[in-house]
Order: C-alpha cells, then structure tokens, then sequence
C-alpha cells in the first residue's frame, strides 16, 4: 500500500524548522514582525491575567490615553487647519515717491497721451476714433504716369484691407485702362458714387470725374496734371470734411499743374495753404527720420532760407511730430 508521503514529491529529509543545510529556517519579514507583535500581545495579556484589578486599570488607562491622545491629534490638526485659513490682517502700504528721471519720463509720456478721461465727451470720442478702421484717402497722381499701377499691385494684398479701408479718388476709367495696361483685369475695385458709399474690408474708388481723358502713358502733358490736381482738391475736400483719418498721394510732375494753378510748389506747400498748418516735410524709415528746414528753393537759395527762426521752429515741429506720430518719448535730433 501506498501512502501520502509516497505520492508527494522527493523532499530533502530535514527537521522541521530548518534547512536543507540544518541550520534554522529563517521567516519572512512580514512574518517576523506579525510573531513579534503576537508575542507582545499574549504577553500583555498574561499579565493581565496574573491581576485583573490592574489589568482593568491598565486597560482603562491605556485607552483612555489613546482615545485622548487620538482626540487630540484631531484638534490639534483642525485647529492648524483653521489657523491656515485664517486671513492674515492687512498692512498700510506707503508708496515710495519716485526718482526724478521716473517722474520726467512720466512727464513725456503725459505729453504723449494728453486725453482728459475724466470728462464723459472725451472719453466718447477716444472710443470712437480708437475702435475703427481708419480711413486712408488715396490720389492717384499723374494720369501718365505710375500712380495708379502702384495703388492696384499695392492694394492686390489682401492684409491693407484688414489694417485700414482705402479709399482711392480717380475715375473708373482711368483705373480700368492701367488694370488692362499692367494685366491685372481680374482685380476690382468698390466703385462709390460719393465718399459715403465706401465700404469697410472694401478696396474703394470715389469716383472724382466721368470725363473720357487722353492717356498717354510715360508724357506728362497739362490734361494729365490738371486731372491730378482734381484727384487731390478731392481728397482734400474728403479730410476737411472728417470723411478720412490721413491722406497718401502718388507722384505728380509739379511742373505741368504748376502750368495751370501759379505758385503750385508740390503737395506740402498746396496742402499747408489748404489747410492753413505750418508743415515739415520728413523723410522716414525704421531707423531715421530726416527733416527739411527748406523745400523746394533753388540751390541758390538755400542760404537765405537757412535762418536762426527758421531752423529753430523746424526743430519744434520735428520733436512734436516725432512724439506725437511715431511715439518716440525721448527724441534725439542733430542738425
């Protein structure tokens, strides 16, 4: 017959207890820590055995010190928990008054944005100007010559119709024959009968006359320059009007609207007697801004028009311009 041990597998024949080796079979951790707890428990509990009067003493004792003790580390914890969230009293915060280069530097950029917000009305018309596209008006120059073929490959890009909304003052026909010129037929523009009409994200074209006008392209003649004086009494009958915020003109050959309106010197000059404004004429760039105390003098005049007022006042003008135009809070001018 065959027994249990028979059908276990081959095992070393060791005592119980140990090893293979003999020596005494160690227990886990976890096991060695459960029998140390056992053992100190029974033996508590022995104890408590040999004097019960103690025992319960011993036992009401101890958890009372636990309940207390657990009671306490609760509070303890609530209490660091609400002294948290406890708002902490608030100080009385002095400003240190400023240096005077700050104080200075806030005084330019005073000048700079000189607006009452205070006042209602102000504050109304801040919002306005603000808010909305500005409005560019746009001449086109010379009939002859490359105004016009700008304006379109300019306005092609859809982007300036998203920073502003241009507003050119020519003819239909003038700007259906440069299209056709420079093969740019499929480009459009908004036509509007009156500045009125214009439309925002529009590329717009009051027209200024209806007239079939004689295009010879490359020839300045007196027809070509009458027709961009036209071009520009329009847009500036447009800015008196408040109809645009700023006035962009094309070339123009001085000399044959000169031949029509006497003393005509440019755009400055005509647009300074319009508006009765003392100008400065300023060649910009990213990195310089050049300004003439003289324009459009023979060489032979330059000299007499070189004088201590006349400079001094360009200088003004300049440092105004330079703040106002282009936000330069510190400028600085060589002459």
């Amino acid at each position: 017959m065959s027994d249990a041990k028979e059908n276990t597998p081959n095992k070393p024949n060791t005592p119980e207890g140990q090893n293979k080796d003999g020596n005494e079979r160690r227990r886990s951790r976890g096991g060695r820590n459960r029998n140390r707890n056992r053992g100190k428990k029974e033996g508590e509990g022995q104890a408590a055995s040999s004097d019960p009067a103690k025992s319960g003493e011993v036992k009401a004792s101890e958890s009372g010190a636990k309940e207390e003790g657990a009671g306490g580390n609760r509070n303890n914890r609530g209490r660091n928990r609400n002294n948290r969230n406890k708002r902490r009293e608030g100080k009385d915060v002095k400003a240190s008054p400023v240096s005077e280069d700050v104080q200075s530097e806030y005084d330019l950029q005073k000048d700079l944005y000189d607006i009452n917000f205070s006042a209602s009305s102000n504050t109304a018309v801040y919002e306005e100007t603000v808010l909305e596209k500005p409005v560019i008006g746009i001449t086109c120059g010379d009939l002859n010559g490359i105004g016009m073929e700008v304006i379109i490959s300019m306005l092609e890009d859809t982007r300036i119709a998203e920073l502003c909304t241009p507003v050119v003052f020519a003819s239909s026909k003038l700007a259906s024959y440069h299209r056709n010129a420079i093969d740019k037929r499929d480009f459009q523009f908004n036509l509007c009968d009156t500045i009125e009409d214009i439309r925002e994200d529009k590329n717009n074209l009051v027209l200024s006359w209806d007239d079939n006008v004689e295009i010879t392209l490359g020839v300045p003649t007196d027809v070509s320059g009458a027709y961009a004086l036209k071009s520009i009494d329009a847009a500036i009958e447009a800015a008196k009007g408040g109809k645009i915020h700023a006035l962009l003109t094309a070339p123009i050959n001085k000399h044959n609207i000169a031949a029509n309106v006497e003393g005509f010197s440019g755009h400055t000059g005509y647009l300074a007697q319009h508006f009765g404004n003392d100008v400065l004429m300023i060649l910009s760039s990213d990195q310089l801004k050049v300004a003439t105390v003289t324009g459009h003098v023979p060489i032979s005049k330059v000299a007499e028009e070189l004088t201590e007022i006349s400079i001094s006042s360009a200088i003004e003008r300049l440092t105004s311009s330079l703040k106002r135009d282009f936000k330069i809070v510190k400028p600085t001018i060589f002459f």
